[in-house]
């Protein structure tokens, strides 16, 4: 990740570890790139990835179920929703908006670079 803030609220969540990317990352390790929220491209520096064995991947979750069969794509989807019926997965909600303030939302997450969602009134 790029902000150690953000260990504590991760370690909270039951994250087993955290690391900063950069040159203390391990040997052989990979870093992951998922999204691009912040706009910024990945940076790694050429002697990480040739000396210290690291790689970068990248993950897009629609490309991985692309590879999937429907009903693979339903089944997952399907355990994914019995898991937050039965509260072993959820996400925190900052705020939801009726579809009425809509423009205030979207001013919210622009701020933030967050994902928004919207209520039915």
């Amino acid at each position: 990740m790029r902000r150690d803030s953000l260990f504590a609220e991760l370690r909270a969540l039951g994250a087993d570890g955290c690391a900063v990317d950069g040159p203390e990352l391990a040997e052989g390790g990979v870093v992951c790139n998922y999204g691009s929220m912040s706009g910024e491209d990945p940076v790694m520096a050429r002697s990480t990835l040739v000396s210290g064995g690291q790689s970068l991947v990248g993950f897009i979750l629609g490309r991985a179920l692309a590879t999937r069969s429907l009903e693979q794509v339903r089944a997952t989807y399907a355990d994914l929703g019995q898991q937050i019926l039965d509260g072993a997965l959820s996400a925190s909600v900052e705020k939801v908006y009726p579809i009425e303030e809509i423009k205030a939302a979207l001013t919210h997450i622009s701020a933030l670079k967050c994902s928004v969602f919207f209520s039915r009134s």
